[in-house]
């Protein structure tokens, strides 16, 4: 991990932005919001990158025409942990219940004639999930089969949960920036610093 200090808001926006585009060719609406303009934590950008745009390529690839993603940074309190979440939600085909448990398994793919249409490596989500963990953070996923945003529609919405602060990282995981955003812990320049193992 190589992570430095950042406003997470206009990167998670700036990376789903980057979808709309193609999104308006299917005609799936893209929806964002965050709680607040500024959520300032330390993380590797891009490590993620790779996983925000793993999570919306693939909200994007299930969601059918006329659909639905929506993106929501918030960054809820709560007196066990103090965290950034990040929801990725579709109304998408959904993921039968049996199934969401193995969804993160590398190689898995769901099992559906409907899902065999997008076939991928399955690495995706396990690649992904191992980013996030690496991060110190965790993602949850909850799907329903003919439920989504709304009651009436099916749908998947994946969660990433990111610790605040930098009490969690050891110091060969953060790095400086041009800016110094580490400077509660200074170190000597960039080039310095080992990479992790």
């Amino acid at each position: 991990l190589r992570a430095s200090r950042g406003n997470i808001v206009p990167f998670v926006k700036g990376l789903a932005s980057s979808f709309e585009s193609s999104a308006d060719v299917r005609r799936v609406a893209v929806n964002i919001h965050a709680d607040r303009n500024e959520i300032e934590v330390y993380f590797d950008k891009d490590k993620m990158e790779k996983i925000l745009t793993n999570l919306l390529s693939n909200a994007f690839k299930f969601t059918p025409e006329g659909g639905e993603v929506r993106v929501q940074i918030s960054n809820p309190k709560s007196q066990i942990t103090n965290h950034v979440e990040i929801t990725i939600a579709d109304t998408g085909i959904g993921i039968p219940a049996d199934e969401l448990s193995r969804v993160f398994d590398r190689f898995y793919q769901v099992d559906s004639s409907q899902t065999r249409e997008h076939e991928g490596s399955g690495i995706g989500l396990a690649l992904t999930k191992e980013l996030v963990e690496l991060h110190h953070g965790s993602i949850i996923v909850k799907s329903e089969v003919g439920r989504g945003l709304d009651s009436s529609r099916k749908g998947t919405e994946f969660t990433v949960m990111l610790p605040l602060g930098r009490e969690h990282l050891k110091d060969e995981e953060v790095i400086v920036t041009e800016e110094g955003e580490t400077q509660e812990k200074s170190r000597p320049s960039v080039g310095s610093i080992p990479a992790a193992a």
